[in-house]
């Protein structure tokens, strides 16, 4: 598999040297030679056009995987940058997994292992199993998450990115409380993702949510130790905001603008553009590379936004 730095740089010399060709004529010139007469010029100022838009187009994500490889170069020693360059999708999201686990300092045989489960819950293959078992008894994360996050980024949509912030959030809730560093770390990783401040709380919140039910706690507990953990690190951290909607605080039809990431004096239309844009950003249906779990956690958020948008539409 290509990595995003060779695929966009293979995407964009070849489109350059379309562009020189047909320059140069050399595509109505072959057409000339192949037919034996007629003129096909057209063809040089058509596939020079085409040629110039993906050019254009390949820049901006070129210089952007460039940069996040430079960021990742000065953080790791080179082999382990060659290892994270070489790996798999499915190794490098165990990589950032493990460095929320490890964010708070203590790193250790039980953060690898409870990583290692988690990921096999969701990669049933044979081959990632032992991929990951290789992975788990060597990999080091580095302290910076971001430039991690940026490259898993130029790998997966938008709708996949956020579930993988999901599981960054649910292995940092794993443990029952949340500490300040990997508070930090997520904000880090949303930030990289372009998750926007408000559905990143919302994924926050509902990964927090689940953690719970996974673990067995009863509704009526739903406002206790851990929350109230994660709402002073959230207020340390200045987002004191956000604490309001993870207590759920507020009327249904705010707890529902607050889950469309809309302000409290949004219009019907607002809502409407906000709605069509989450439904074709975070459709489950774009999970395929993260698997079938993935895609069955994507719809119950998916779910979860549809019951906000009804609620605001009633």
């Amino acid at each position: 598999m290509l990595t995003p730095t060779a695929y966009w740089g293979i995407r964009f010399g070849g489109a350059v040297a379309l562009l020189l060709a047909c320059g140069a004529e050399a595509p109505s010139g072959l057409l000339r030679d192949l037919a034996g007469s007629g003129s096909f010029r057209a063809i040089d100022g058509i596939l020079g056009v085409l040629a110039f838009v993906t050019a254009a187009t390949s820049v901006a994500p070129l210089v952007r995987s460039l940069s996040v490889d430079q960021k990742l170069g000065s953080l790791w020693e080179r082999a382990e940058h060659a290892a994270f360059v070489r790996a798999s999708p499915e190794q490098q999201v165990f990589l950032l997994l493990l460095g929320i686990a490890e964010a708070d300092g203590e790193s250790g045989p039980r953060e690898r292992e409870l990583v290692r489960q988690f990921l096999l819950t969701r990669f049933a293959s044979p081959q990632i199993r032992a991929d990951i078992d290789k992975w788990s008894a060597t990999a080091r994360p580095p302290r910076n998450l971001g430039p991690l996050a940026e490259a898993l980024a130029m790998r997966f949509g938008a709708s996949e990115c956020s579930t993988l912030y999901s599981w960054c959030c649910l292995v940092a809730f794993s443990d029952g409380a949340l500490h300040q560093a990997e508070f930090r770390a997520l904000q880090n990783v949303a930030q990289a993702f372009g998750l926007s401040p408000r559905y990143a709380q919302f994924l926050f919140d509902y990964a927090q949510m689940s953690s719970r039910k996974a673990r067995g706690e009863q509704k009526a507990g739903a406002n206790g130790n851990a929350r109230q953990r994660a709402s002073d690190n959230a207020r340390s951290n200045g987002n004191g905001n956000n604490d309001r909607h993870a207590r759920g605080v507020g009327t249904e039809r705010e707890r529902a603008l607050e889950t469309l990431g809309l302000p409290a004096d949004a219009s019907k239309e607002q809502i409407r553009q906000r709605h069509r844009e989450l439904v074709r950003k975070f459709h489950p249906d774009a999970h395929q590379r993260l698997g079938p779990v993935a895609q069955q956690e994507a719809a119950e958020r998916f779910k979860a936004i549809q019951r906000a948008y009804e609620t605001l539409s009633a």
